[in-house]
C-alpha cells in the first residue's frame, strides 16, 4: 500500500510540473522576444522529459493523466499565439472564400483583395502568394472566418482544440482496446500535440484527428467510414491521405477495395464541389518548397551531395525504397510500423520540416514506440532558434546546429531501433 501511495505522488508531482511547465509558455513573449525561440524549445525539452517519466513509471494513474491532459488544452486556448503566424493566413483564406474571392489564383497583395485586406491582416511574408491549401480546410478557415478579425482566431483555436481533445479521447479508447494505455502520455502529454495546437494553432490538429479516427475505425472493422475519413484528410493536407497505401496492403481484399473506393469518392466529392464553386483548387506546393527551409537535416545532406537533376532521382529512388518496405511491412502484419514508415518518408526527404508536420506520427508511436520517431518528435522544434531573429529582426536566418542535433537525433535513434527490433525492420 505505501509502494502504491508512493507512486500515486509521484506521479501526481511530474503532472503538476507538467500543469505549471505548460502555463509558463504564456510569460515567454512577455519576458524577451529575442529569446522566445530559445524559452519555447526549453519548455518542450522540459515538457518531453516529463512525458517520458511518466511513461516510464509503473501501474499508470490513465484517469489522472488524461484529465489532465483535456485540462492543458482547455488552458491554452486563450495563449498567445507565438511560435507562427499560420493562423493568420488561414483565416485570410477563410475570409477570401466568404468575400466570393478564389484564394487560389488571387495573392494578398493583388488589387482584387485590396478591400479585404483593410479588415484581415495577413502575414507579409504570405502577400505574394496564392494559398497552398486544400478546399476542406479552407472550409474549416472560412467557419472560423465568419467571426469576424477579432473573435475568428479565437474561434479558430477553439476548434483546433476541441480536435485535438477529441483525437485524445479516441486515441484513448483505441490504445484500451489493444490494452496499450501504458503508453498513454506519449499520445495525452506531448507536447508536440499539446504546444502546436495551443500555441501555433495549426491546422495539423485536424490531420492527427483524421488519423486517429481512421485507424479506430479500421479497429472496429468499419472500413467504409475509414475510407471517407482519409478521404477527407486529404482535403486539409495531403500527408495524412497517404496512411491508405499500408491500409489497402494490410487489409483483406474486401476491405481493401472498400476503403480505397470509399476515400477516393470522397476527395473527389470535396473537390467537385471546390471547381464547381468557381475555386481553382490547384495549390501552390512547389513555390512552398522553393522559398522554405528549415528543420530538414536529410535533405540537407543530399542536396549538399548531388546537383539539382540528379537531386531530384535520388529523392526518387530512396522514396520509392521506403515505400516499398512500407507496403512489404504491411502485407507482413506490421500495420503501425508500416504506417510510421509511410508518413515519415515525405518528411524526411523534403526540404522544410516545421515541427508541427510531425503531429501525425506522435498517435503511432504511442501505439508502437521506438527510438527514432521519439527521438526526432523530441528535437525537431530546436529548429525553433530561428525565431530569435525573426520576431526581433524580422530576419529568417535558421542556422545550421539544429539541423545536425536533428540528424543526430535520427541516427542515434534508427540504431538502438535497429538493435532492438530488428527482426521487425528487415
Amino acid at each position: 500500500m505505501a509502494k502504491q501511495t508512493s507512486l500515486s505522488q509521484i506521479q501526481t508531482l511530474y503532472l503538476s510540473l507538467t500543469f505549471l511547465t505548460t502555463c509558463a509558455i504564456y510569460l515567454v513573449p512577455f519576458v524577451s522576444v529575442e529569446k522566445s525561440g530559445t524559452y519555447y524549445i526549453l519548455i518542450h525539452l522540459v515538457l518531453t522529459g516529463l512525458m517520458f517519466a511518466l511513461w516510464r513509471t509503473k501501474e499508470l494513474d490513465v484517469k489522472k493523466v488524461l484529465l489532465t491532459a483535456l485540462l492543458l488544452r482547455v488552458i491554452l486556448i486563450p495563449a498567445p499565439i507565438f511560435s507562427s503566424n499560420d493562423s493568420e493566413r488561414y483565416l485570410w483564406d477563410g475570409a477570401m472564400v466568404l468575400a466570393g474571392l478564389d484564394p487560389y489564383i488571387i495573392a494578398p497583395n493583388m488589387p482584387e483583395a485590396a478591400e479585404l485586406g483593410a479588415l484581415w491582416p495577413t502575414p507579409e511574408e504570405h502577400s505574394a502568394y496564392p494559398t497552398l491549401y486544400p478546399p476542406g480546410a479552407l472550409m474549416l478557415f472560412a467557419l472560423s472566418a465568419l467571426a469576424g478579425p477579432i473573435k475568428g482566431v479565437w474561434v479558430w483555436k477553439s476548434l483546433a482544440t476541441l480536435a485535438s481533445m477529441l483525437s485524445l479521447l479516441i486515441g484513448y479508447d483505441l490504445l484500451k482496446r489493444r490494452d496499450l494505455l501504458r503508453h498513454l502520455p506519449l499520445l495525452a502529454l506531448s507536447p508536440l500535440l499539446i504546444l502546436e495546437t495551443g500555441i501555433g494553432a495549426h491546422l495539423d490538429a485536424f490531420c492527427v484527428l483524421a488519423v486517429i479516427l481512421a485507424l479506430s475505425l479500421c479497429e472496429r472493422e468499419k472500413f467504409l467510414l475509414a475510407g471517407i475519413i482519409i478521404g477527407w484528410s486529404a482535403s486539409l493536407k495531403f500527408l495524412p491521405a497517404i496512411m491508405a497505401g499500408p491500409l489497402i496492403f494490410y487489409l483483406r481484399p474486401k476491405a481493401a477495395v472498400t476503403l480505397f473506393i470509399s476515400s477516393v469518392l470522397t476527395v473527389t466529392a470535396i473537390y467537385s464541389i471546390a471547381f464547381a464553386s468557381g475555386f481553382q483548387a490547384i495549390g501552390i506546393l512547389p513555390v512552398f518548397f522553393e522559398k522554405w527551409r528549415n528543420g530538414a537535416p536529410i535533405y540537407n545532406a543530399l542536396e549538399f551531395m548531388f546537383s539539382p537533376p540528379v537531386l531530384l532521382w535520388v529523392i526518387a529512388i530512396i522514396a520509392l525504397s521506403l515505400f516499398s518496405l512500407s507496403a512489404f511491412k504491411a502485407r507482413k502484419g506490421y500495420i503501425t510500423l508500416a504506417l510510421s514508415l509511410t508518413l515519415s518518408v515525405p518528411l524526411l526527404l523534403s526540404p522544410v520540416v516545421f515541427p508541427w508536420y510531425l503531429s501525425v506520427l506522435v498517435p503511432l508511436i504511442a501505439l508502437r514506440p521506438n527510438a527514432t520517431l521519439l527521438a526526432w518528435v523530441s528535437t525537431a522544434p530546436f529548429g525553433y532558434i530561428v525565431l530569435n531573429k525573426w520576431l526581433s529582426q524580422g530576419l529568417w536566418e535558421p542556422p545550421a546546429w539544429p539541423l545536425w542535433v536533428i540528424g543526430a537525433a535520427l541516427t542515434l535513434g534508427l540504431l538502438l531501433d535497429f538493435r532492438f527490433h530488428k527482426h521487425k525492420l528487415l
